[in-house]
């Protein structure tokens, strides 16, 4: 789920809809509020102005949620057979192959778009628009995956991020 939710968070489209619903609802509550004024129903129009207003404040806060909540129903339908499996990954020359109990994956270095690690993990993102992720807390030497990485997205030519204190707003 985390990692859903970090594509989202550096979505350019996700975070345009986003803004654009909050600007937009707000938009139409406003108009609601001046048809309202204009149609001498002041009261209605006040109601509708503090509406909008807690409506502005507050639907960053709901939309983030609903965003938490969409990923947690998406992540719920995956196959559970997916998870928690041990898996080995290998870093040749030209590729990087990984081998788990009911499949091998070989991906070619030339595919690899950027790196981004954040708390837990590191996600090593395709220009398919797949990724790999790497959980920190299951690998043996940390240290060493991660500057190996670092020299690696050097070599590619490919952009290294590290945001540790990455959440989801």
């Amino acid at each position: 789920m985390q990692y859903q939710l970090f594509n989202a968070s550096k979505s350019k489209r996700i975070k345009a809809q986003r803004r654009s619903t909050w600007l937009f609802s707000t938009f139409v509550i406003l108009i609601i509020a001046l048809l309202s004024f204009f149609n001498d129903h002041e009261q209605l129009g006040y109601s509708f102005i503090v509406a909008a207003i807690v409506f502005f404040c507050f639907f960053q806060k709901y939309n983030s949620y609903y965003y938490r909540r969409h990923y947690q129903k998406f992540v719920q339908d995956l196959p559970k057979s997916n998870f928690d499996q041990t898996v080995t990954v290998v870093f040749n020359p030209q590729t990087i192959e990984t081998f788990d109990k009911s499949a091998e994956l070989k991906i070619n270095l030339s595919e690899f778009e950027e790196f981004n690690e954040i708390g837990h993990y590191i996600y090593l993102k395709t220009q398919a628009g797949t990724s790999l992720i790497v959980p920190k807390l299951k690998l043996e030497n940390q240290e060493i995956v991660i500057s190996e990485l670092k020299a690696l997205a050097d070599r590619l030519h490919i952009n290294y991020t590290t945001e540790l204190n990455w959440k989801w707003k």
